[in-house]
């Protein structure tokens, strides 16, 4: 028979602190590495294969005859190339923005985490309880929840703006 993985940890307080403890510090780890690979394949991944996709297409126009050719050629993989690192440079802005989110909505939880963990609330905190906190701790620090954030935020704003135009009319 199959036991989740908190069923090992004693009840008592610091049964589940310790559960609590080390499962905080593998969704740390998995963070890290995620937020590192984001801006990895941010910063490199995008510019460099438009890039190199606009040189080879700029290549191709330079190897016919013409120097008209060659000059449009080569004005083409300039302008390219620039549209290019515009692009990944504002993504790679909004990216740290995310990452940001991510950072607040992750604090957010582990707050109310470290409440349950209180003296006075830990009793009738259970270890099920405690492990889908750990969990949705780790899922606060993905691109999917800071974008579901930024759009749940998105629409209360929108609904406040309306019934704020609405009160003016």
């Amino acid at each position: 028979m199959a036991y989740p993985p908190w069923a090992n940890f004693a009840s008592d307080a610091n049964g589940k602190s310790e559960f609590v403890f080390e499962g905080i510090a593998v969704k740390d780890y998995e963070y890290k590495r995620y937020t590192e690979l984001i801006r990895r394949g941010v910063s490199y991944g995008g510019f460099g294969a438009q890039a190199a996709s606009i040189g080879l297409n700029a290549a191709g126009a330079l190897t016919t005859s013409g120097t008209t050719k060659i000059l449009s050629g080569a004005a083409g993989a300039i302008t390219g190339t620039s549209a290019a690192f515009n692009k990944n440079v504002l993504f790679d802005q909004s990216i740290t923005t995310f990452i940001a989110k991510m950072d607040a909505l992750r604090a957010i939880k582990l707050e109310a985490i470290k409440e349950n963990l209180e003296p006075k609330n830990i009793a009738t905190y259970s270890l099920a309880e405690a492990y889908r906190d750990v969990e949705d701790y780790g899922h606060q620090g993905t691109l999917d929840a800071a974008f579901a954030d930024v759009a749940k935020q998105s629409g209360v704003q929108e609904a406040k703006a309306k019934k704020q135009v609405t009160a003016i009319k």
